[in-house]
Order: C-alpha cells, then sequence, then structure tokens
C-alpha cells in the first residue's frame, strides 16, 4: 500500500494543477492564467476613456493629452487610473484634470475626460472609427 501513496499524491496534485482547465475559459484562476482580458469577444464597440485638450483660439479638434500626466509610460496603467477617477467622481476627475491642465501649457484653452467608443475593427483599419462619447468633466483656463 505504502508504494501508491506517492503515485497517488503526484496524480492528486497534478489533477489540481490541471482543474482550471474545466472551468469557465474568462475566468482567471491559479496556477493556470487564462488572460481574461483576451479571452472573451467584447464585441465591436470598445470604449477608451482619455484626456484631451482644447488649444486656445482654433476650431481643429482637440489633442490627446500624454498619458505622462497620470504619472505612468504604461498605457494599461493609465486607463485603469482614468476608469478609477470616473468611478471615483468629480474630486478625483477634478485633480486628474488640474494636473492636465497644468502640463499642457498655456495655449491649451480647456481638458475634458472623455470616454469614447470606437468601432474596433474601423480604428484597427485606421479608418473614422468613433460612434459616440461621454464627456465627464471640463476644465477651462481661467
Amino acid at each position: 500500500m505504502r508504494r501508491w501513496v506517492p503515485h497517488l499524491v503526484t496524480l492528486g496534485a497534478l489533477a489540481l494543477a490541471l482543474s482550471p482547465l474545466l472551468g469557465r475559459a474568462d475566468r482567471q484562476s491559479v496556477p493556470l492564467s487564462t488572460y481574461p482580458m483576451y479571452a472573451a469577444d467584447r464585441g465591436p464597440i470598445v470604449a477608451f476613456p482619455t484626456v484631451r485638450a482644447w488649444p486656445a483660439g482654433t476650431t481643429s479638434g482637440p489633442d490627446r493629452v500624454p498619458i505622462g500626466v497620470l504619472g505612468t509610460d504604461d498605457p494599461l496603467v493609465a486607463v485603469t487610473r482614468l476608469n478609477q477617477a470616473i468611478s471615483a467622481g468629480e474630486t478625483a476627475m477634478a485633480s486628474i484634470c488640474r494636473a492636465a491642465l497644468a502640463e499642457s501649457g498655456p495655449a491649451t484653452a480647456a481638458v475634458e475626460l472623455v470616454t469614447e467608443r470606437h468601432d474596433a475593427v474601423a480604428r484597427l483599419e485606421n479608418r473614422p472609427s468613433l460612434v459616440g462619447e461621454t464627456v465627464h468633466l471640463r476644465c477651462e483656463r481661467t
């Protein structure tokens, strides 16, 4: 009987390690990671939170504010910080808005925190993709 104990322990550990394969594909689990951010189709319309700067005295559209204003050079971290600020409310958004306005310099008349909705395929093909937007907060230079 003692000869089977190591084999049973090994089989049990192997079964435990492979058990996440039997679960849902969009669920993060240990010891195997299924990378849920890429495991499911998100649909044709995707939302991107962003910070836009409106140049003073021009009729052209806004410019994107570099993500460095969010204290990072990682786009995923920047999106997370923007989403957290949007969820937290006006005080958190105003902090980002003021920092972006200060960073963008005197040529900028206003800064907006916006969630843009894009057609994912059009965006990948470098075609016009904006299908809608929600302006969460606008800060104007006084």
